[in-house]
């Protein structure tokens, strides 16, 4: 990942944005303090592993209740 310089307009009040080009909601560089980070990747982590389980389930539930 390529370092770039932050300019004025970019730390303003002490906020410090993301560096990869992220945004947010609407459109503005993201705030890397309020970015989702760990939370964020957990949680895609928890939803895929979910999904999975339930993909892979899913024939032994319909055999094991005979739909």
């Amino acid at each position: 990942m390529a370092h770039f310089e932050l300019s004025k307009e970019e730390k303003m009040n002490g906020e410090e944005f993301t560096k990869d080009g992220a945004i947010d909601l609407h459109g503005r560089p993201a705030i890397r303090g309020k970015t989702g980070r760990w939370f964020a990747g957990i949680i895609v982590l928890c939803e895929s592993h979910t999904h999975t389980m339930i993909v892979s389930l899913l024939p032994y539930f319909k055999s094991f209740f005979q739909f």
